[in-house]
């Protein structure tokens, strides 16, 4: 019962300090794009598109050292080792960063050489950050872990704020990329700062004492846990980024402007849902694993029933941009084809890919994101090439998150027998509830329908699981 408060207080913790990670967002979404201009938005998504693959530059050993010491507090994890393993991430992230930035400056030229080198510069702070966040969830502390995204939100707003007064003030007029890049790198460095600070008593200990119990055999441990982890992390960032990225490539620079608003606007949508994931990985590693399993259908449903109930934000953000952001109306049409992916993504961010860490079987998910990620770009590029329509890939891309779901539990289903069918028919019939009730023109028709489609179906589906989550309330 301790474990299971604490969860729940925990999930709650990150829940509540995400909401200023929201808020965040929703300055950078709406006031970024209108202080730039649809060029420099471009660079700037850019940025951040590339940015989400610098994590295979720590080739899996914060993966690893999460899924080794995952579940263990304080008074449980070995304080040698990890003094021993953080020194040798710092030390393995710099060389990566300074070589990175030495081809950068030598092979590219104009807009991208200056976006590269600051992705280089990023690379170093992301990644040292990211180890510990690691270490902290690793740890349990999810307080730690708040407190650093509440300030990583009020820094974001505060640099947005600032970027926003140079452009009223007509200093720069639109705001270049590359000076919200430069604050972006400044909120990293004092992230880095801050959670090193925090962390100190854990990394520092007895130097003799670590010499004579700690060894390389330690790091190439994580290694070998990590690698699998963090490759089949990345082929999903790659699965939910590849139309993004085709669309970088094959269109111009203002139409991959549009097309990242859009997933701009669903990565806000995302944000309080996602960083659950945190959360849920110690507190399943440490339960039985037919424990964990049982669990997993139950769960699905309940992600989803709050997701797509999530989705009628749509409405008031469609009214926003019509009024506030005209410029990127047309991205609105994007966002209406992806937004019910985010049931997939989160499903799978969340649990699917939590799951099989949990059972040690990485290279299930592995093998399954590979074939995906395959199909995906063969799929994706028949579309562009046949129609040239960035509209044809966002349709593309939902139908294969779809099936990347299905695929991702054909392994649950033959090992675990897990109910899948209700899960199954649900996803399917809400993304196609969402899909054609707006494209109803009349917006609060459209709402309606979507709602009472909606309550109907899942209470029709879910009746079982709704009981269940009442009496549970109903006993607190």
């Amino acid at each position: 019962m301790k474990t299971k408060n604490n969860f729940i207080k925990s999930v709650f913790t990150v829940i509540f300090s995400n909401i200023f990670i929201l808020l965040s967002g929703v300055l950078v979404g709406f006031v970024l794009p209108k202080i730039m201009g649809v060029d420099e938005y471009g660079y700037y998504k850019l940025f951040m598109l590339y940015a989400t693959y610098i994590v295979l530059l720590y080739f899996g050993l914060a993966d690893g050292m999460l899924v080794k010491y995952g579940g263990q507090d304080d008074t449980q994890i070995d304080k040698f080792k990890i003094q021993y393993i953080t020194k040798f991430f710092i030390k393995m992230e710099i060389v990566v960063s300074v070589v990175m930035f030495i081809c950068c400056a030598c092979f590219l030229q104009g807009e991208y050489r200056q976006i590269f080198l600051l992705l280089s510069i990023f690379t170093l702070l992301s990644n040292i950050v990211t180890y510990y966040r690691y270490l902290a969830q690793a740890m349990l502390k999810f307080d730690l872990i708040s407190r650093v995204n509440m300030l990583q939100s009020l820094l974001t707003c505060l640099i947005v704020i600032i970027c926003f007064s140079i452009v009223k003030l007509k200093l720069l007029s639109p705001l270049p990329a590359v000076v919200y890049l430069i604050l972006f790198l400044v909120v990293f460095l004092i992230l880095l700062i801050v959670l090193h600070s925090s962390l100190k008593k854990t990394l520092s200990i007895n130097k003799k004492l670590l010499r004579e119990t700690v060894t390389n055999k330690s790091i190439v441990e994580l290694f070998k846990l990590g690698i699998p982890v963090a490759i089949s992390y990345q082929i999903g960032t790659f699965i939910l980024n590849i139309d993004n990225q085709l669309i970088s490539m094959f269109f111009d620079n203002r139409l991959f402007g549009i097309y990242s608003f859009a997933y701009s606007l669903i990565s806000i949508i995302s944000t309080v849902i996602v960083p659950i994931s945190t959360v849920i990985f110690p507190f399943l590693n440490r339960q039985s694993e037919n424990t964990v399993m049982g669990q997993y259908s139950f769960n699905t449903a309940i992600l989803f029933i709050f997701i797509y109930a999530s989705l009628t934000v749509y409405y008031p953000v469609r009214l926003f941009i019509e009024w506030y952001l005209p410029n990127y109306d047309e991205s609105l049409i994007f966002f209406r084809l992806l937004l019910p992916g985010v049931g997939v993504s989160s499903c799978i961010s969340i649990l699917v890919f939590n799951y099989y860490k949990v059972i040690k079987k990485s290279n299930v998910y592995l093998v399954q994101g590979i074939v995906t990620l395959i199909g995906s770009l063969v799929l994706n590029l028949i579309g562009y090439y046949l129609t040239k329509s960035a509209i044809v890939i966002a349709v593309i891309s939902l139908i294969v998150l779809f099936c990347w779901y299905v695929f991702t539990n054909t392994y649950f289903i033959q090992k675990y027998k897990i109910d899948w069918r209700k899960n199954t028919f649900y996803l399917g019939g809400m993304i196609l509830v969402f899909e054609l009730t707006t494209q109803i023109s009349n917006i609060w028709i459209s709402l309606i329908i979507y709602l009472v489609i909606y309550t109907i179906l899942t209470l029709c589906v879910y009746h079982v699981e709704l009981k269940r989550i009442l009496k549970v309330f109903l006993k607190r």
